[in-house]
């Protein structure tokens, strides 16, 4: 099962931070007892607001529960200026929110 999220930012950390080293090639990594972390796609926004755009699929087991993916999800993201969304859903960084749709998402 695949989990799509995209992150709108202009934190130049945040790519290091969920993909671990910096590497060109690296655009994909192992999370161990959650799944394979996959960046889709890297888009350089023109705009001063909003200049990068990242998106992922967080691809993991069935028996993998919501909770450890929205906690190492909302871990990884907490205190950082950025926009998040989850199957299109614009989420804010709380682990409320983060653990609703997650879990809706691993439901079906």
């Amino acid at each position: 099962m695949d989990i799509f999220f995209t992150i709108q930012t202009d934190d130049p950390t945040i790519l290091q931070e969920l993909l671990g080293k910096p590497s060109d090639n690296c655009r994909s990594i192992a999370i161990p007892g959650i799944g394979q972390l996959t960046l889709e796609n890297r888009r350089l926004e023109k705009s001063f607001v909003t200049p990068e755009t990242l998106t992922f699929a967080l691809a993991f087991a069935s028996g993998v529960s919501s909770g450890i993916l929205a906690n190492w999800l909302y871990d990884k993201l907490k205190g950082r200026k950025l926009k998040l969304l989850i199957e299109e859903h614009e989420i804010r960084v709380e682990k409320t929110e983060i653990f609703a749709i997650v879990d809706r998402i691993t439901r079906k």
